[in-house]
């Protein structure tokens, strides 16, 4: 169910659809699974480190009967929910407002229970617990009761879609829901359906901006025919081969698969796909992508693709992308290596992003914190002030003490006159007006 780990994507934020490596699942985490619903006498296959392993094993304990139906045989022993209410309760309880950002063996239990389903109890239990509904906790459950409708009926659920979810980010998830089941049966059609339906008005807002729905939709077709899934780029608009590259380097995991889509797109003559080629592969093995732009290429956007690389690398392990991405370079290319590396972790940590710099030690460190402290001056007021002594040019620190005080200053006056008056650099501040 490759459609699982794409949707959890889907809950971290729709603008980064490249975070396919997950953590290796314990085997406890399997084994609750199995002893939530009571199957005890089968053995877990081997998990593999995504959570198609976990739905995979959560659905051979499955009873092939709906949730309100019997069970006979090996599937007598099976915990088997006859309460709606309880059923639905469980579920949201399960997913919580981190939806498919929680641990896996509450996903995989969720989507045992959901799985028992028919298409009419699933349409009734989204009709009843879900329609017009935005609230987040709501809303996470809501996708996978959706996923699993879609298996049966997609053009219906598109249709609550369409007619039920409002809030933009809530409609995205849930649209991609439904396209990647739908992506896992007719990935073909379901790409008919998108090229066809997606610019139309009851659609146009469905995807919050972004070519999402590409993404699970190419992820199915590439599972099936990876060439077809390239060919098929060819069909779409610049701006969506982007998102759609992205479900297709999802699909493959080693770095001669990863370098041999990098030969096949190069036919389209787009430096987009290869950006999400490297995001996908530097998500999945960040220390492969490196090893290979160090060694085994050499070509004229080499140092777009190293950028794109630490960014990538530092959402998961900053320290590592920087350490990685400082390496070689002239002293005016370390310089402009820096503040890159400063501008990519500030967003995510600039505490951190500051110790790091604390601790090197470089003769350029002083740009780079000014750097950093002006980016933040806005955002981390208290970061700045309590590191302002940091900074050896006195210019500098008036600069960016003046910023925040003329900031202040057009939000709340008072605060604006304390900050001033408990200034050091009061004067030098002053002079700046």
């Amino acid at each position: 169910m490759k459609r699982i780990s794409i949707l959890w994507l889907g809950t971290l934020g729709i603008a980064f659809f490249a975070g396919y490596q997950l953590k290796t699942i314990s085997y406890s985490a399997l084994s609750d699974t199995q002893h939530f619903n009571g199957a005890s006498n089968s053995q877990p296959a081997v998990v593999r480190n995504s959570t198609d392993s976990i739905i995979s094993e959560a659905k051979t304990t499955l009873p092939s009967s709906s949730y309100s139906g019997a069970t006979t045989g090996k599937q007598a022993d099976l915990v088997v929910m006859t309460d709606v209410d309880t059923l639905v309760t469980e579920v949201k309880g399960l997913m919580g407002a981190k939806g498919f950002g929680s641990n896996f063996k509450s996903i995989a239990k969720a989507y045992t229970l959901i799985k028992q389903l028919n298409e009419s109890e699933l349409s009734s239990i989204l009709q009843t617990y879900f329609a017009n509904t935005d609230e987040v906790m709501t809303s996470n459950a809501m996708v996978l009761f959706l996923s699993e409708y879609a298996e049966h009926n997609p053009s219906a659920a598109i249709a609550f879609v369409t007619d039920n979810v409002n809030a933009p980010m809530s409609k995205t998830v849930a649209m991609m829901s439904v396209l990647s089941a739908w992506a896992e049966q007719d990935p073909i059609l379901a790409l008919d359906w998108y090229q066809s339906e997606s610019g139309k008005s009851a659609h146009k807002n469905m995807f919050n901006g972004f070519s999402s729905g590409l993404t699970v939709i190419f992820a199915g077709l590439a599972d099936e025919n990876i060439d077809l899934a390239i060919d098929k780029l060819g069909s779409l608009k610049p701006n969506e081969m982007k998102t759609a590259t992205m479900g297709i380097a999802s699909t493959v995991s080693t770095a001669s698969e990863f370098t041999e889509l990098m030969d096949k797109i190069k036919t389209f003559d787009n430096a987009n796909l290869q950006s999400s080629i490297v995001m996908a592969w530097g998500t999945k093995n960040p220390q492969g992508l490196a090893n290979w732009l160090d060694n085994n290429y050499s070509g004229e956007d080499t140092t777009r693709l190293r950028d794109e690389a630490m960014q990538v690398w530092m959402m998961s392990s900053p320290e590592d992308g920087a350490e990685w991405y400082m390496q070689g370079g002239s002293p005016s290319e370390k310089q402009e290596k820096l503040n890159k590396v400063v501008s990519s972790w500030s967003i995510m940590s600039a505490a951190s992003a500051l110790e790091w710099l604390k601790n090197r030690n470089l003769s350029n460190n002083q740009s780079a914190i000014a750097r950093l402290l002006s980016r933040v001056a806005h955002t981390n007021q208290e970061l700045v002030i309590s590191n302002i002594q940091l900074l050896d040019d006195p210019e500098q620190k008036t600069n960016i003490l003046h910023s925040i005080y003329r900031n202040k200053l057009r939000a709340t006056p008072d605060e604006a006159n304390e900050f001033l008056n408990a200034s050091p650099y009061k004067q030098e501040i002053l002079e700046k007006e």
